[in-house]
């Protein structure tokens, strides 16, 4: 499938895999694909990708995720399960720093954005909060800002479910 552009890394990973003995087939080579340009892949997006049925490629993800020296690794519990590029796979990829980047700062600046946002435009709901963090819009992304927002102590909930928003508590100092 020729579409005018080349990934040399992409390219030069799957040679090196293949030299290895790792075969890839064009499930596998869809999701590293898409994995070059978004830091996680959930069930539901990549069975749209791959144009398969959820429990498909759910089957799919989980057998590459245990494989041995597997290319892909499985964050999350239940709804919230997302699949990414492991360490040396990322390493390889996107660059040394782009495993820890994508893996540990997440925790630390996205409470520093949503709290801007807040002091910026005074409340955020959920969908402002994907769309901030680049999130998406799926489940799994709809959970993880639900999560990220109620675990958010400078914040205070009001309003009624599809409704729901959060302000800075009254209570803080604002700076």
């Amino acid at each position: 499938m020729y579409n005018g552009s080349f990934d040399e890394p992409l390219a030069g990973f799957i040679a090196k895999r293949q030299k290895e003995g790792q075969e890839f087939n064009l499930d596998e080579l869809l999701l590293l694909s898409y994995l070059r340009n978004h830091t996680e892949i959930d069930v539901t997006t990549a069975a749209k990708l791959c144009q398969r049925s959820d429990e498909k490629i759910r089957d799919i993800l989980e057998g590459l995720a245990v494989q041995r020296g597997t290319w892909l690794e499985r964050r999350g519990k239940k709804k919230g399960v997302t699949y990414h590029l492991s360490r040396s796979a990322a390493s390889e990829l996107l660059g040394k720093v782009a495993y820890t980047r994508t893996r540990d700062i997440d925790a630390v600046r996205y409470p520093e954005l949503i709290r801007a946002y807040v002091q910026q435009h005074g409340f955020i709901n959920n969908r402002d909060c994907r769309e901030l963090l680049g999130l998406g819009s799926s489940i799994t992304a709809k959970v993880k800002a639900s999560r990220l927002l109620s675990r958010c102590e400078f914040l205070e909930r009001f309003g009624q479910k599809r409704g729901t928003q959060y302000r800075l508590k009254s209570n803080l100092n604002v700076k």
